[in-house]
């Protein structure tokens, strides 16, 4: 009996779940009476078609199955990576799961992995087996979606999310408090909202704030009723208002008034208008005009007597015993009276300043000037020149902002220059001397003669000049109101025959009379030179650089050379007879 049996097997699925029954079956080829599995994963079995169970995570088994038949021959067969074990992997993604409104569209993306089949669990009673459903939850709540993956031979795994449709009235609040007060109300509010909303806040007095802070203070700063709340909003632009219902009660009355005037000059009587308005009766209204005095009357008028600044202020009183207080201001102005500061007499071309001041010191005022000469200025401390002789009137106007204006005069005297009469110019011989014949006009009190040099005073009208060589003398004549003129004189120096005397003859017979020839005169500062020739031209005699008028340097023909006292060098030629 010859045998050859063949070793084969099926298992009923190659991928499966952890923990779930897998049948193998043999379909080996013979008459086997052995078997001996091994499933890899250190599990085997000695039935002809066992079941087996794998565990764990995703793995990878080889599969061995041996036989032997009746007669002891053996074979077998190995299936490499067989079966395969994995896990069911739910997952999925989610879009818009948070609304506050009651009807939020939510969509689900398929992730999953490792599965047979599958399905959706929305959480509020609905299903689906859509591979990426949307769906409408209508309804306020917190709801679950789970995905359901069956695996391979049975296994089941899920995978949640939570989608939250918030009830506003339930998820958001505003809390507030103090709720009564007069006239104005510091209060303070607390803000709660669902997760990913905003919110805007309306404090019911017109004020708006959307910057998220949820605990603050608000100041509620007139009369009035009023109701805050918010409006809460979520990405889908569903929004939905708040509001706790607790109405905030601030009593009172806000004292308004007008008056018919807030500006004006000296005095004026302001009349006043009073337009209270409130929400709780008027028991007392009570005028103060700022100036001392008050009023009870309803619509007043008030005479401000002087100038100066005033607070009118109207205070009022309710039935409640809510009393508050308005001001306003009342200007009255002092007509500006002006002063001119600055000297009355001023020379012809000569700078006058001038300094412009009031009575009543005030600020914002406009200065206007009329010189009286053709020109005009509008600063404050201005100045002028006048350039002809004369009486001129300087009037100064001031104003103030109200135009309210006031002005003076000032009388300016301009005298003429003082009158310098030069009435010609001398002509000296060296070591002359002259009056310098200069007249003056009228009202003349000091004089000034530059240079002094050869003068006999530098400081009287006429003085007498010596002046060795030509000057010219400049005379400053300053009269009674300080003004000044000048005027020059020049007196010419010249050196002649009338400084120098030389004789034509002498006689050296030593009787002490006329024994030297030499040269004299007066003005005469020395002999540059003295030369003596005789009939035939020829030079017997020569002298230089000596003094004038001295016998024993004396000597019938000659040339003499005179330097003058202004330095001025004179030749002189001529004869001299000897006589013996």
């Amino acid at each position: 009996n010859i045998t050859k049996p063949v070793a084969q097997f099926n298992a009923a699925r190659t991928t499966t779940c952890p923990g779930s029954n897998l049948q193998f079956t043999d379909s080996s080829l013979g008459y086997i009476v052995n078997y001996n599995w091994s499933f890899g994963d250190g599990s085997s079995s000695s039935l002809k078609n066992p079941i087996h169970i794998y565990n764990g995570s995703d793995n990878i088994y080889t599969v061995k199955l041996v036989i032997k038949d009746t007669v002891g021959c053996a074979d077998s067969v190995t299936k490499v990576n067989y079966i395969k074990v994995r896990v069911p992997k739910p997952a999925f993604d989610i879009k818009d799961t948070s609304s506050i409104c009651a009807l939020l569209e939510t969509k689900f993306t398929f992730r999953g992995q490792d599965y047979e089949s599958f399905y959706w669990d929305f959480g509020d009673g609905a299903t689906s087996t859509l591979t990426n459903p949307t769906h409408f939850y209508n309804s306020y709540g917190n709801f679950i979606p789970k995905l359901f993956l069956v695996g391979y031979g049975g296994c089941l795994d899920s995978a949640s999310a939570q989608v939250n449709v918030y009830n506003p009235s339930i998820s958001a609040s505003i809390t507030y408090g103090p709720l009564t007060a007069c006239n104005s109300l510091l209060v303070d509010f607390a803000i709660t909202t669902p997760p990913s909303t905003r919110f805007s806040f309306f404090a019911g007095d017109g004020y708006f704030d959307s910057s998220q802070v949820t605990s603050f203070q608000h100041l509620y700063s007139t009369f009035g009723f009023y109701t805050p709340r918010i409006v809460i909003e979520d990405k889908f632009k569903c929004a939905v208002g708040i509001a706790n219902g607790n109405v905030i009660r601030i009593l009172g009355a806000e004292p308004l008034f007008g008056i018919d005037k807030k500006a004006f000059c000296d005095t004026g009587t302001v009349l006043f208008a009073n337009y209270t308005i409130g929400n709780d009766p008027i028991t007392s209204s009570v005028w103060n005009f700022g100036d001392g005095s008050s009023s009870l009357i309803t619509d007043p008028s008030h005479r401000y007597a002087l100038p100066g600044t005033f607070y009118p202020s109207l205070t009022v009183t309710t039935q409640g015993g809510c009393s508050k207080t308005i001001a306003d201001t009342v200007r009255v102005y002092s007509t500006p009276i002006p002063i001119i500061t600055g000297d009355t007499i001023v020379c012809i071309n000569e700078l006058l300043p001038l300094q412009g001041s009031l009575v009543l010191v005030d600020t914002a005022i406009a200065w206007k000037w009329n010189f009286g000469n053709g020109s005009s200025s509008a600063i404050k401390n201005p100045t002028t020149s006048y350039g002809a002789a004369g009486n001129y009137t300087i009037n100064l106007e001031t104003s103030n902002k109200l135009g309210c204006k006031n002005n003076t005069n000032r009388i300016i005297l301009v005298p003429p220059a003082p009158i310098i009469n030069v009435l010609g110019n001398p002509v000296i011989p060296v070591g002359g001397s002259v009056i310098l014949p200069i007249t003056y006009g009228p009202n003349i009190s000091g004089y000034n003669w530059v240079p002094p040099t050869g003068l006999s005073c530098s400081d009287c009208p006429t003085p007498i000049a010596t002046p060795k060589s030509t000057t010219t003398y400049k005379i400053t004549a300053t009269d009674i109101y300080g003004c000044t003129s000048s005027n020059e004189v020049t007196v010419t120096v010249v050196c002649n025959n009338n400084n120098y005397y030389i004789p034509n003859t002498f006689s050296p017979n030593n009787d002490g009379n006329n024994d030297r020839f030499y040269p004299r005169g007066s003005g005469i500062a020395r002999i540059q030179s003295m030369r003596i020739f005789n009939r035939w031209g020829e030079l017997i005699f020569e002298r230089k650089n000596f003094p004038a008028n001295d016998a024993s340097l004396g000597w019938d023909v000659y040339i003499i050379e005179l330097v003058c006292d202004n330095s001025v060098i004179f030749p002189y030629k001529g004869n001299v007879t000897l006589i013996r």
